[in-house]
């Protein structure tokens, strides 16, 4: 399972934590920095779904909680 799959399925926040916690540090930042065709990132998505758990997962990894998706859109 991917992580942006395990985003998109409400309450896999300690599946995303298995999968940032499986990889090396260069996996996990390219992990926590993928985009989907319109540029969100995971903690877009978990934002969006108000996936507190997963956003916090992904904070506590490094996801950028700055970052702008194509239309500007902060996470």
């Amino acid at each position: 399972m991917s992580i942006t799959t395990a985003i998109t399925h409400q309450n896999n926040f300690r599946h995303i934590n298995e999968l940032l916690n499986a990889c090396d540090d260069d996996t996990r930042v390219m992990l926590l920095t993928t985009r989907d065709r319109h540029g969100r990132t995971p903690m877009h998505l978990a934002a969006a779904r108000c996936d507190v758990h997963a956003m916090t997962v992904l904070a506590a990894a490094g996801a950028d909680i700055e970052a702008n998706d194509e239309d500007s859109m902060l996470s």
